[in-house]
C-alpha cells in the first residue's frame, strides 16, 4: 500500500513518475495506491497501462481516491472489481479487486 500524496501539487508529475518507475523496477504483481487525483491517475495510466490492469475507486468529481493495479502476468486473472460505498464524512469507499 502506498500513499503518493496526490493532494500535494508540489512536483506532482515528477513524484508520480517516480512511483511508476519504482513499481516497474520492483516487478510488482499487485499495487494499492491512495490519494490519487485525476492528474496523477492520467500519468499512472499512461506509464503503466501496458503492464497493469488499473481499477479506480473514483465515484465522484473532485477529491481523491484509490487505485488498484494488477499485473497483466498470464498467471493472474481478475475475477471482479467492485466499489463498496459506506457512510463516510470524507467520501471514502472500499475498492475491492478479487484475483486468482
Amino acid at each position: 500500500f502506498r500513499n503518493i500524496d496526490g493532494l500535494n501539487d508540489k512536483n506532482l508529475k515528477v513524484r508520480t513518475e517516480a512511483v511508476c518507475s519504482r513499481i516497474v523496477k520492483e516487478k510488482a504483481s499487485f499495487v494499492f495506491l491512495q490519494e490519487i487525483t485525476q492528474e496523477n491517475e492520467g500519468i499512472i495510466r499512461a506509464k503503466l497501462k501496458d503492464s497493469f490492469e488499473i481499477f479506480s475507486g473514483k465515484t465522484y468529481e473532485g477529491g481523491y481516491y484509490s487505485l488498484t493495479l494488477v499485473s497483466k502476468e498470464p498467471f493472474i486473472k481478475v475475477q471482479n472489481n467492485e466499489i463498496i460505498n459506506f457512510p463516510s464524512i470524507m467520501g471514502r469507499n472500499l475498492l475491492q479487486t478479487n484475483v486468482c
